[in-house]
């Protein structure tokens, strides 16, 4: 690709971006950058074009290269797969109860609490008017009275003890069927989410969790380490421990490669764009940790793993990096700012359709931009092939001009072998040279066929 269209097109994509970050106005975005994305890739494709004859001789090599790159893709693929949770359907708790839900997986009755609000009032009233009668009289004769009066006391603060405990039962009863039909089927869901639904503070529906945790009306419920999602289902829990232990060993794969990195001697450019990069990894994974929605989840997801191999690929050919920096100045920044507006407009509570069709133009705009960092992935593993062939190719023509190729060597050996053979007929040919014995006028000749000639001057039989 030519220089001046790649910083054309960078610019324009990144002069669209800003225009649309600055007005609010994401329509029309998403089909802007696709349209630069492709001119970008048919600058590209002119290129190729015009080196395409230097490639033929290596079409073969790189054929493999991409089949062993395409599996590669299929694996890592699939690994990011296994981390995303997975939802299985509800099943009824029976004919004539409530459809069970990862939420609300027990047949709590929903006036649960209310029988002991109902009979602590019942026992409560007569239990103080006996109190204030044994009161009075052990006032005017004091022993026995008061006693009395201190037993019904007992019995009355127990009695509103267990009143305030059922009204409190019955409220988290209240808010156990109204969180579960808010959250349906959901397996897992964040504090936030369910406070901006419920119209309750985080920090009240945080507590109102815990408070049904405690009291077993979420048996399988867990808590993440950021104190911020509820998982409520087995499976999803193995899934997130799987995530964290991930997490874990990536964070220490990072720490190594950084302190690898640190030793290796790279120039300042290959460290610097690295570095960068690191930078731009954490960038995603933050947003993807404040953005809820399934959706983008996943783009992000995908754009992580991408960039995480595009600068794997740079730190195992540094010479890649020059390229690497012409683009990370244009899509790089490009989404930071897409991220940033999304997140903003992600804690909008408001379900307004300017913001939904606005969220929607930026996952179409995800989109594209996962596929240019594909491209730019495949190029560099296009670029490895090319200096493989290459490299393969100086070599034969090394070892074919030191006669270190197989034909070469036979043709040596054959040349040493030839001496040799010469000698070897030459001695065969020795022995077997006929003998001829001569007498009275007949020439006998043994060798060469055994044959026994006549003399020239005795031509007839005896």
């Amino acid at each position: 690709m030519d220089m001046r269209d790649l910083f054309y097109i960078g610019s324009n994509i990144l002069d669209e971006v800003t225009d649309a970050v600055v007005t609010g106005d994401y329509s029309g975005l998403s089909e802007s950058l696709r349209q630069m994305n492709e001119e970008m890739q048919k600058s590209a494709a002119r290129v190729r074009e015009e080196q395409e004859r230097y490639r033929q001789q290596y079409q073969e090599q790189m054929k493999r290269r991409q089949a062993e790159y395409a599996k590669y893709r299929a694996a890592n693929a699939q690994a990011a797969g296994q981390q995303q949770y997975q939802y299985t359907a509800p099943k009824p708790v029976s004919a004539r109860g409530p459809v069970a839900t990862p939420f609300m997986q027990q047949p709590i009755s929903r006036y649960s609490g209310a029988g002991r609000m109902v009979g602590g009032t019942l026992l409560l009233i007569p239990s103080i008017i006996l109190f204030f009668s044994f009161l009075i009289a052990g006032i005017a004769n004091p022993g026995g009275f008061l006693i009395a009066a201190g037993v019904f006391a007992a019995v009355s603060a127990y009695l509103a003890w267990q009143i305030r405990n059922g009204k409190k039962r019955k409220n988290r009863v209240d808010l156990y069927y109204k969180y579960g039909n808010l959250l349906g089927n959901k397996e897992f869901f964040k504090f936030r989410d369910l406070a901006q639904k419920s119209g309750r503070s985080t920090e009240q529906v945080k507590k109102d969790i815990k408070d049904m945790m405690a009291d077993d009306m979420l048996p399988q419920a867990k808590i993440d380490a950021a104190d911020s999602t509820v998982m409520l289902t087995p499976q999803v829990y193995r899934n997130y421990l799987d995530a964290e232990k991930g997490r874990l060993e990536r964070e220490e794969r990072e720490r190594r490669e950084k302190e690898a990195l640190r030793k290796s001697g790279y120039s300042e450019e290959v460290e610097s764009i690295l570095k960068e990069g690191e930078n731009y990894l954490t960038m995603v994974r933050q947003a993807n940790d404040k953005i809820p929605g399934d959706e983008m989840t996943d783009k992000l997801l995908k754009l992580e793993n991408i960039m995480d191999r595009i600068f794997t690929q740079v730190k195992k050919e540094p010479k890649s990096a020059q390229n690497l920096r012409r683009f990370m100045n244009y899509y790089l920044p490009t989404t930071q700012k897409l991220l940033d507006a999304y997140v903003e407009l992600d804690k909008q509570q408001e379900d307004v359709a300017n913001v939904t069709n606005t969220k929607r133009e930026i996952e179409s705009a995800m989109d594209t931009i996962n596929e240019a960092f594909e491209n730019l992935l495949d190029s560099l593993f296009e670029e490895v092939a090319w200096d493989v062939s290459s490299d393969i190719s100086a070599m034969r023509t090394m070892m074919a001009q030191d006669g270190l190729t197989p034909d070469e060597i036979a043709q040596a050996s054959a040349r040493k072998a030839a001496p040799a053979a010469e000698e070897a007929v030459q001695e065969v040919a020795e022995d077997e040279a006929p003998a001829v014995v001569e007498g009275q006028g007949m020439t006998l000749t043994f060798g060469g066929g055994a044959q026994a000639q006549m003399a020239p001057e005795e031509k007839q039989s005896f």
